[in-house]
């Protein structure tokens, strides 16, 4: 096995086709505020920075999104299916309690048995909970190429906030060693018990608790930077060129933004791992701006971790 620098070969994404606008949606659930209701239309539109939303259509679920991606990943890697060793899905809208989106993927696109298969389940990290375990795959020898797929088709109660917001696609990388198109350096984890957001055995759709949920988001993009500057002591932000957080909205990556360019940064105890971690209002302009993707179709969940 070759030891170059183990990267993305190849990506797809799959975005359903059809749209509806998220003021159309505003409307119809919060008609009763009467002379408020464009005051909500203008909190959604320029305050969480929603337009529309990508919809599943009749024939698609996570299972078709998913292989959509896939085929576009290893059509951009230019490998044969088979070639690859394993298969991971990251989702939280899975079309069975038993039986994976991976292994369904695997047959779809013609991968063959002889295949690792694994289906992840959380609320928008799973999908790069599995590129982190594909990476540590290659990296060991095990396998050549690996296939790690975020995809979501996201549910929200009807005349709940998160119904603004929940969109349907998918993510998917091909990483291996042959010719990457962008090489993975370093992946520091962080996680915790935040039940800001979840759904119960048979229940429906999830459900969450409001603006928790803006803490827990914060807290943890901000824990795991502070976690990977820990393992990289002379990194910090101003050296990267793009710099891309998971995009529930355009309102939580900017606010997170805005605490970067704050004298204290919250959730960092260490002020030598803060000071690197600092953003100016330049570097949010240049470097965090021009990723900035929600707005277009709004959040996948998992893929949006990835995308």
């Amino acid at each position: 096995m070759s030891h170059r620098g183990v990267g993305i070969v190849g990506y797809g994404v799959y975005i359903p086709w059809e749209r509806i606008e998220t003021e159309k949606i505003v409307r119809e659930r919060e008609r009763k505020r009467g002379k408020e209701l464009e005051k909500v239309i203008e909190k959604v539109r320029h305050g969480l920075l929603l337009r529309e939303k990508a919809l599943a259509g009749h024939t698609e679920d996570t299972i078709t999104i998913a292989t959509e991606a896939a085929e576009n990943a290893v059509r951009m890697a230019g490998i044969s299916p088979e070639e690859i060793g394993s298969v991971t899905a990251g989702s939280e809208s899975k079309p069975y309690a038993v039986g994976t989106i991976a292994r369904h993927v695997a047959s779809f696109i013609g991968m063959g048995q002889n295949v690792f298969i694994a289906d992840l389940e959380g609320a928008c990290n799973s999908g790069m909970q599995g590129l982190g375990f594909i990476d540590s795959e290659i990296r060991s020898g095990r396998i050549k190429y690996g296939l790690a797929i975020g995809a979501d088709v996201a549910q929200a109660e009807r005349g709940d906030p998160l119904e603004y917001s929940c969109g349907a696609g998918a993510g998917a990388f091909v990483v291996g060693r042959t010719d990457p198109i962008a090489t993975i350096e370093d992946i520091a984890a962080f996680s915790s018990l935040f039940m800001d957001f979840w759904r119960r055995d048979q229940a429906p759709v999830p459900k969450h608790f409001g603006r928790t949920t803006v803490e827990a988001y914060m807290s943890h993009i901000i824990g795991a930077i502070a976690n990977l500057f820990r393992r990289n002591p002379d990194l910090s932000l101003k050296e990267f060129d793009a710099i891309t957080f998971h995009q529930p909205s355009g309102y939580l990556p900017m606010k997170t933004c805005n605490a970067l360019t704050q004298d204290e940064i919250p959730y960092v105890e260490d002020r030598s791992i803060a000071e690197r971690m600092r953003l100016t209002e330049e570097d949010i302009e240049k470097k965090v701006k021009p990723w900035l993707r929600v707005p277009p179709y709004s959040t996948t969940r998992n893929p949006a971790t990835r995308c």
